[in-house]
Formats: structure tokens, sequence, C-alpha cells
């Protein structure tokens, strides 16, 4: 799946490109309008989305890609616990450079729900 480029910012992170874009997600049931930044691979395979304005209990991605976290698996959207990575409104690259490092990292994750609360 090739991505647009136009109207995107373009980040190397380990000799791989990537693209990340922030708009209002407008089908966000719990916060619509919310600005959500998403990152993806120039290939495809890597895919994630995160909500601005989360709080440190509830942060979490969305990924939508195959690759996360060393795996290589499609399927449907998981959400996974993380860190906060933006604070406030304004993305700075190193902000989106740290989320692709966190999602590649090999590690165990913990799934959590749309509202980011964990897995009963």
């Amino acid at each position: 799946m090739a991505i647009a480029k136009k109207g995107k910012r373009r980040l190397v992170v380990d000799d791989r490109d990537y693209l990340w874009w922030a708009a209002p997600d407008w089908e966000n049931v719990h916060s619509p309008g919310v600005v959500t930044a998403q990152i993806a691979s120039t290939d495809g395979h890597f895919l994630v989305q995160y909500a601005l304005g989360q709080s440190a209990e509830r942060a979490h991605v969305v990924v939508l890609g195959r690759e996360f976290a060393g795996e290589d698996r499609p399927g449907p959207w998981r959400r996974y616990r993380s860190p906060v990575f933006v604070e406030g409104e304004a993305i700075a690259p190193s902000a989106m450079r740290a989320l692709v490092l966190w999602c590649r990292e090999v590690a165990e994750r913990e799934p959590v729900d749309s509202r980011g609360e964990a897995l009963a």
C-alpha cells in the first residue's frame, strides 16, 4: 500500500523512510475532532495513530499496520498503552521519532480498549 506524500512530513529513522501528518479525527467516538498524528512507513507496513491530549493514565497508540513491536502480523486494529509523546498541541518531529522508536522496540505491550483502559 503506497502512501501519498502530499501534505505530509518526512521522517527518517534508522535509514527507513516514514511520513507523518496530523489532522482532526472526526471518527473518534470518544472525542470527535481531536487532533491525531499518524505515522506510516513509505511501504505502508507500519502505520500507527496517536491522539493528542491523552492523559498519562490512558495514553495509547492505535496500530493499523502489520508491523509493531517486532511483530509482522496483519489483522484488525490493535491498541496498546503508551507513554505520552506530545504535550500540548505542537507536534515536534523528535516526538514522532520517539513514537516510531517506541513502536519498533521489541517488548511486551499492554492491550487497551478504545478509551485507553486495560482489557479485562
